[in-house]
């Protein structure tokens, strides 16, 4: 007999891309993937788009010479 998934809303999987589910939750939502592969293709887009954007968003890293002259400041 075979089960029908459960099924997963847009929210849900958007919850998993930003990490917000509980290990149960997320097992939950692997589960779904690991049988939805079309859903799965799009979750590793997002999940690549998300940590492109967290790449372009991030501050540049404080030179050496300036870090130093600002802890002498405070």
């Amino acid at each position: 007999m075979l089960k029908h998934d459960a099924a997963i809303s847009a929210a849900e999987l958007e919850a998993y891309v930003d990490d917000q589910l509980s290990q149960a939750e997320r097992s939950r939502i692997e589960a779904h993937l690991a049988r939805h592969p079309a859903a799965a293709a799009q979750v590793m887009r997002d999940l690549a788009l998300r940590r492109d954007l967290r790449l372009a968003l991030a501050l540049p890293p404080t030179p050496r010479p300036l870090l130093g002259a600002a802890r002498r400041l405070v």
